[in-house]
């Protein structure tokens, strides 16, 4: 984005790297994972994580991963929901 910051830009590439690695959204690694008495993960504090709202992975029609969107500036609920229109938007080109 023309004017962006950089601290932003660092955050988005960060929320876009998370979900292209982990093949989940950032808010999806946020909730705790407890299933079969398992115990919540602790994925938050891995290096190169993060699990803040606006990180979506990309993954075409018969499910392969390709990639992550990351988007950051706004407050993290916009962040998600404009991460999801982009998704929404390429939908029919994976």
């Amino acid at each position: 984005m023309d004017g962006a910051r950089i601290k932003p830009i660092d955050v988005a590439m960060l929320k876009a790297s998370t979900a292209a690695t982990t093949g989940r959204s950032t808010p999806d690694l946020r909730r705790p994972v407890i299933a079969e008495g398992e115990q919540p993960h602790g994925i938050e504090h891995l290096p190169g994580i993060t699990i803040v709202e606006g990180g979506e992975p990309i993954v075409t029609k018969s499910g392969v991963l390709i990639g992550g969107i990351g988007v950051s500036g706004a407050r993290p609920t916009e962040d998600g929901e404009c991460a999801r229109a982009a998704i929404a938007a390429i939908a029919s080109a994976l």
